[in-house]
């Protein structure tokens, strides 16, 4: 059975693998085999693209409203939720609400920007 956890912190497949760089997937998609945060092949989860769409559209209200910073806080302990692990006291984050959001209008993508 693979290993989701050890396949995503492999040095073999990602430079620095501990560090938190959203980065590291930006100019291409990441390949099937080093990636597989939905499971893989005939077990791949169903709701893998309704997922990636919510996180998304989250992300984009999230960021257009808010401001994240980092905070000098312990890292929090993991915690097993079945077959995912979440931060063991929820995810602990500092968030500043932007003084001025950018206009709905001008926050929605052109549909050729969307792609």
């Amino acid at each position: 059975m693979p290993s989701i956890t050890l396949m995503h912190s492999s040095e073999r497949h990602f430079a620095e693998p501990q560090l938190f760089d959203p980065d590291r997937f930006s100019g291409g998609h990441p390949d099937s085999l080093t990636w597989i945060p939905f499971g893989g092949g005939v077990r791949r989860c169903i709701g893998a693209a309704f997922a990636n769409m919510e996180m998304t559209v989250t992300l984009r209200e999230l960021l257009r409203e808010f401001e994240f910073a980092t905070t000098n806080a312990p890292g929090e302990r993991r915690r097993s939720r079945g077959i995912a692990t979440a931060p063991g006291l929820g995810g602990r984050a500092v968030v500043y609400r932007r003084a001025t959001a950018p206009s709905r209008a001008e926050s929605v993508p052109s549909p050729t920007e969307a792609c």
